[in-house]
């Protein structure tokens, strides 16, 4: 059985994010203000990266955070406790005590 690994599945579709627009890791390093290691390690999964980084490189692909994410995604269905079937791009949120006074 194959684990959920999100760092990796968002790694590849970073990766494949900066495929399709024809840059190199060292461009991509540039337009997100980023080390060229960092988005190395970030391609093969080999960091979690923030929000903040994630919001930087989904600028620096000229992509909404939300594409980044599908590909990995579809490779992950959850499993509810109550044995229903939430599909494949159901996702749960967590949200800290602090976000709850604003809501």
């Amino acid at each position: 059985m194959q684990t959920y690994n999100p760092q990796r599945l968002f790694g590849t579709s970073v990766k494949a994010s900066r495929n399709q627009l024809g840059i190199s890791q060292e461009i991509l390093a540039e337009r997100s203000k980023l080390h060229r290691t960092y988005i190395s390690d970030a391609e093969r999964g080999a960091c979690n990266p923030s929000l903040k980084t994630i919001l930087r490189l989904a600028q620096a692909l000229e992509v909404s955070v939300s594409t980044l994410f599908p590909a990995a995604l579809e490779h992950w269905r959850p499993n509810d406790p109550r044995g229903n079937d939430l599909g494949p791009h159901s996702v749960d949120i967590l949200i800290g005590p602090q976000a709850l006074d604003h809501l």
